[in-house]
């Protein structure tokens, strides 16, 4: 089965700086990326699993499927794992991040102060919620397990191989609909610094409090730490 990913990325930032006076000095900048993730699986004869003879029903239904002809992942003791690396595709993501930050710049004397606000929006739609690298349950579309285990399998041969041939499987596991989660956070940020020199040396102070994350999808929740 052929897989390919696409790893666009687009990024861009705004830059303002006003003097006002020789002593002050304002510069605000706005930046805007955004992070796209799509892994599909475009060609290949595992993407019609009837044409291979495999033609179980899904404990879900075709619907709760993203490619309902996709074969499920095969693992075999002493064998490759079937679709090990393309089980928990297709999948993808979108990312976007959008910063906005003023600092204020203020000579006075020996100090050189500093004033700034800091506002973040960060978002995603995520629809890859499927563990990655034939670690199982990964495939939607179902996972045999041939080990020839006795403990779970009372009536194997005692062969893995003679149990595919049987379709005597340890055991199957399969994933019902993708959970797709888009979600959006904001955090900010303010800070005051205060750098002054008593010749020769420099002593800067600086206080940076930062904001939490406030999720707003109702799907992830953030602890404050004490």
């Amino acid at each position: 089965m052929n897989w390919a990913i696409q790893l666009p990325q687009r990024g861009a930032t705004i830059d303002f700086t006003t003097t006002f006076s020789p002593t002050l000095l304002n510069d605000f900048s706005f930046t805007a990326t955004e992070d796209i993730v799509h892994v599909a699986l475009p060609s290949g004869p595992g993407l019609d699993r009837t044409s291979l003879g495999i033609n179980f029903p899904f404990l879900f239904g075709d619907t709760s499927k993203d490619i309902a002809g996709k074969t499920p992942t095969i693992s075999v003791t002493g064998f490759d794992t079937v679709n090990g690396s393309t089980n928990a595709y297709p999948s993808g993501s979108i990312g976007h991040v959008f910063q906005w930050q003023d600092v204020v710049t203020k000579t006075h004397g020996a100090h050189l102060l500093k004033f700034g606000l800091w506002v973040e929006r960060d978002g995603e739609d995520d629809f890859d919620q499927l563990a990655i690298g034939g670690i199982e349950p990964a495939n939607l579309n179902g996972s045999f397990r041939f080990a020839a285990s006795a403990s779970v399998n009372p009536a194997t041969t005692g062969a893995p191989l003679a149990d595919v041939l049987l379709g005597n499987f340890d055991d199957y596991q399969e994933l019902g609909f993708r959970n797709r989660t888009p979600w959006v956070s904001n955090q900010y940020g303010l800070f005051a610094q205060d750098t002054w020199k008593s010749n020769p040396e420099t002593h800067p102070f600086r206080w940076p409090p930062m904001g939490l994350f406030a999720a707003l999808s109702q799907r992830l929740v953030q602890f404050l730490d004490f």
